[in-house]
């Protein structure tokens, strides 16, 4: 019954940190989207379907949204639309993706679906999405580490038939998975190396496989991140400082900040609220990679 408890206060924990919406924005009355579209054809369900923002402009370009929950609970609906009006104001549409979970499958599953929605974001003739002239990969939590790993590991998408260097930018929220056996090790709580060592296993060697740290190289197309944590988290502060040291050590652009006065919760509910401290961040890095194309 004690263990049933702690789930239940964590499951509610996590869904406050997901679904909780930001207050004060006022949406765009022409921002229309199209839901519930597949992308994986061969594994027609709900977890493979994905939701389209369109931009404000034909071929605008495209934040791909991977949402958080743990790697097991989760869904693209909730806070999306206030994400994709505060991109449609700085000229881009999103698509915000759902993706199958544990414990139906694993974690390349996972990132497997990540990388056939952005395939299809690459590939699709829906007027409303067509031919993006830039595709950024946005996650929070969970989410942030399979956005990072697919954007490190050119595995995934190559097995979507897209170059990683198709990606023109990642932004990664608060996740603290970037490099899984250290995130174990220095685990203060039993919970949390129990958390992933579920989803990971006990195996150091398939950790490592699962690590964005670890599979950074260089000369591999390996695209720009912002990466943002909440300033008062030390596991966070720590993935976020070496995934930093990995990608500059390859010659990548990598932008870190801690955000002072955020949560685990705010650093995601508050990102499209004026003036919000990584809204800011995010829209420079989105206006400096637009200008980048020019």
């Amino acid at each position: 019954m004690k263990w049933i408890a702690c789930s239940i206060r964590t499951a509610i924990c996590v869904w406050g940190i997901l679904f909780c919406l930001p207050p004060n924005i006022a949406l765009a009355a022409d921002l229309q989207p199209v839901m519930d579209v597949p992308y994986r054809e061969k594994m027609r369900n709900e977890r493979t379907t994905l939701d389209v923002y369109p931009g404000p402009t034909a071929n605008a370009p495209v934040v791909v949204w991977v949402h958080g929950g743990a790697w097991e609970i989760g869904s693209k609906t909730p806070g999306a639309r206030e994400k994709a009006d505060f991109l449609f104001k700085q000229g881009w549409g999103m698509v915000s993706i759902n993706y199958r979970m544990h414990p139906e499958v694993k974690w390349s599953e996972m990132a497997s679906d990540v990388a056939h929605a952005i395939a299809w974001v690459v590939n699709t003739n829906r007027p409303e999405i067509k031919s993006p002239a830039s595709i950024v990969l946005m996650g929070h939590s969970a989410g942030a580490h399979l956005a990072a790993l697919v954007a490190t590991d050119p595995r995934y998408l190559k097995a979507a038939d897209v170059q990683l260097n198709r990606l023109s930018g990642v932004i990664l929220l608060d996740g603290a998975g970037y490099d899984i056996p250290e995130q174990i090790r220095i685990a203060r709580l039993p919970r949390m190396k129990e958390m992933y060592e579920k989803i990971f296993s006990a195996d150091e060697a398939t950790q490592k496989q699962a690590s964005p740290t670890l599979a950074v190289q260089k000369g591999i197309g390996i695209p720009p991140f912002l990466i943002l944590y909440v300033a008062s988290r030390a596991d966070s502060r720590q993935q976020a400082m070496k995934l930093q040291e990995a990608l500059k050590r390859a010659d990548v652009l990598a932008a870190v900040e801690g955000l002072a006065g955020k949560n685990h919760v705010t650093i995601n509910r508050e990102l499209p609220v004026e003036g919000d401290s990584g809204g800011v961040l995010v829209r420079k890095f989105l206006s400096d990679l637009s200008s980048s194309k020019n």
